[in-house]
């Protein structure tokens, strides 16, 4: 009779357990998963904006300003 008890309050607290995270918290993985990937987009445009100004930096033949030469656009 203990074993019958214990697989049945297994198999209820299994089930009841499933259909809490699938009401409760599917709903909410959902929209992150969405953020992120909105997120991941932003960051490979970023990506992309960065190598191809690095790229155009290593095209340029002018040698880049040291720190101490460089200008200020506040003035």
């Amino acid at each position: 009779m203990d074993v019958r008890w214990t697989e049945f309050e297994n198999s209820a607290t299994y089930d009841y357990a499933r259909r809490f995270v699938e009401t409760n918290c599917q709903p909410q993985v959902k929209e992150e998963t969405l953020n992120i990937e909105k997120l991941v987009a932003q960051i490979l445009t970023s990506m992309d904006w960065i190598m191809t100004a690095m790229a155009r930096v290593k095209m340029s033949n002018v040698p880049l300003p040291t720190f101490e030469h460089s200008t200020n656009s506040n003035t």
